[in-house]
């Protein structure tokens, strides 16, 4: 009995976070980066979800970013100031690609354009594949 109550319990905050997915995706601006960065902190949380359901919030998410964060500043609102795991830097003649990747359960990759004098933009977000 108490193993259904787990069950359920877990499958309703898989459930819950997807459904602020969905609120996120309607909105704009900055309340979608909260809503984003509430999703984030709840996959963090999240050690006894299904890898299933957690995998498919994250490939929601990684599709959603680039529509509510396109800069820098804005991607560290919605993945808090934790450094990534790892950064990593390609130099290339007057730009540089940044990468951060990030450890699992969100296990993530976000890559930033960065032309000579102009701000860093997101240039794509993709899912690590263990």
């Amino acid at each position: 009995m108490w193993l259904c109550i787990v069950i359920l319990l877990v499958q309703q905050d898989s459930q819950e976070t997807a459904r602020l997915l969905d609120e996120a995706g309607r909105m704009q601006g900055a309340p979608a980066r909260k809503a984003l960065a509430q999703v984030v902190r709840h996959v963090r949380a999240a050690q006894d979800w299904p890898a299933r359901d957690r995998d498919e919030i994250v490939k929601r998410l990684c599709k959603m970013l680039p529509r509510h964060a396109a800069t820098m500043e804005e991607a560290l609102e919605v993945f808090g100031r934790d450094a990534p795991r790892r950064v990593s830097r390609q130099i290339l003649f007057r730009r540089y690609v940044e990468q951060w990747t990030y450890a699992p359960p969100l296990a993530v990759t976000v890559s930033f354009d960065c032309p000579l004098g102009q701000e860093p933009r997101l240039r794509e977000v993709t899912v690590v594949q263990p």
